[in-house]
């Protein structure tokens, strides 16, 4: 192996390691942004609705009133509106911004923890959980195929 042969893999080697450097955050970015779309789609389609407990009838009568035509998951826009796909110390956030607040001025937060896990009396009905299950078993590994076919094509 001469001196130019060792430059070439040493070459080869950097731009491997640039490029998983890329993917590793583009894969997160994208993943990230493919999540978000997913879990807006799944609450304006009602996905999972047919998966969790139903509204007692006087609060769907109250809803139908209050905010007819609204989909399962949506009282007032103002949680749907407030989902959020935002940069991190340590990858990407999707979901309710802790600083979110509806327009009423109340925090979003809890509602939505309310709304996905239950309380009291209110059983959960899930659509955060449901949805990242459904995109990590069944499109986050197209995305991560993808990122090591860019690895390996700076390889060849």
């Amino acid at each position: 192996m001469t001196n130019n042969d060792l430059m070439k893999v040493k070459r080869a080697f950097a731009k491997v390691s640039a490029e998983v450097g890329r993917q590793e955050i583009q894969l997160i970015k994208f993943a990230a942004t493919d999540y978000l779309f997913s879990l807006k789609a799944n609450i304006t389609s009602e996905k999972y609705a047919n998966a969790t407990w139903k509204y007692s009838l006087s609060y769907q009568d109250f809803k139908n009133k209050e905010h007819p035509g609204k989909p399962f998951w949506k009282f007032s826009d103002d949680l749907f509106n407030a989902i959020a796909n935002s940069a991190e110390t340590n990858g990407r956030f999707v979901g309710i911004p802790t600083t979110a607040t509806n327009s009423e001025g109340e925090k979003i937060g809890p509602i939505a923890i309310q709304t996905e896990y239950g309380k009291n009396r209110q059983p959960a009905r899930a659509v955060f959980g449901p949805t990242f299950d459904d995109y990590f078993d069944n499109k986050f590994q197209k995305r991560a195929d993808t990122s090591l076919l860019r690895i390996l094509g700076k390889w060849m």
